[in-house]
């Protein structure tokens, strides 16, 4: 059980349509130590999805609602977050290890981190 609980806390969304992750409760910001959006719900309904905040056309985030609706930080850490012109569906990724993907190593480290 603790080993699911690691894997659960360790994955995180890559962003590809953007249809399958929630704003506000998945996590899919891929900085920061628990990867979701820290602004606080303001005027996108609750259930709102990632492909609301990208423009279909031009394949970019649509920055004038990011900084109408997150604060400063948010706003910066997901217009960084590279967006694929020819868009896939959203995946599952580790998210502790950027380069490498999965491994025990850095799932015992998770372990730790959240032992502490």
């Amino acid at each position: 059980m603790a080993a699911q609980c690691v894997v659960r806390e360790g994955i995180r969304w890559r962003i590809g349509d953007g249809k399958q992750i929630g704003i506000w409760w998945d996590k899919w910001i891929p900085e920061g130590p628990d990867y979701k959006v820290k602004t606080q719900m303001d005027g996108l309904n609750w259930d709102a999805r990632v492909e609301s905040l990208i423009d279909e056309e031009t394949r970019t985030w649509k920055s004038s609602l990011l900084q109408r609706h997150f604060q400063p930080k948010d706003c910066k850490r997901i217009i960084h977050i590279p967006l694929s012109r020819h868009p896939f569906e959203d995946t599952r990724v580790w998210g502790p290890e950027k380069q490498r993907g999965y491994s025990v190593k850095s799932a015992y480290y998770l372990w730790g981190e959240m032992r502490l």
